[in-house]
């Protein structure tokens, strides 16, 4: 991987992080000065972070989709940046504090607040297989892209 992908890598991997980040951090604070107080507030509001947080991530696949116009440098450097966002997430859950889990990715607990009676693991686990999804399925429709530069090389 040359310095470019790296260097493209380390901030879809910010993309990542630092919305998760401020999300989880305004529906933390807002739980924490009594705001979202119930188990359904905090799941509407977990919900729509996680909605928030998935246009954000798919407007950015998008456009990384459309800078690099090749799908084996798309899926290289968006897994690799997922799974380093994946990696940090569990380092945090195993090695830091619950609180400092909560404040930087709560937004991965949206599954423990439906009524399914799941724990905050397995929360963060389908959290990161519908993130890996959304790798995969948002260049859907972007061909059109990797068709347009074939056909400009073919004139």
């Amino acid at each position: 991987m040359n310095f470019i992908l790296i260097k493209i890598t380390i901030r879809r991997f910010l993309e990542l992080l630092i919305p998760c980040a401020v999300i989880s951090a305004v529906a933390t604070f807002l739980n924490v000065y009594g705001i979202l107080t119930t188990r359904i507030s905090l799941c509407i509001a977990l919900l729509i972070g996680l909605a928030i947080f998935m246009l954000i991530n798919v407007r950015m696949l998008r456009q990384c989709y459309f800078e690099f116009r090749s799908n084996v440098i798309y899926f290289l450097v968006n897994m690799a940046a997922y799974l380093l966002f994946a990696g940090i997430t569990m380092a945090v859950y195993y090695l830091g504090s619950k609180e400092c889990f909560t404040w930087l990715f709560a937004v991965t607990k949206f599954a423990k607040y439906l009524r399914f009676d799941i724990n905050n693991l397995l929360s963060l686990f389908l959290f990161h297989i519908i993130g890996l999804l959304t790798v995969t399925f948002a260049p859907i429709g972007m061909s059109w892209i990797i068709t347009a530069d074939n056909a400009e090389e073919i004139d």
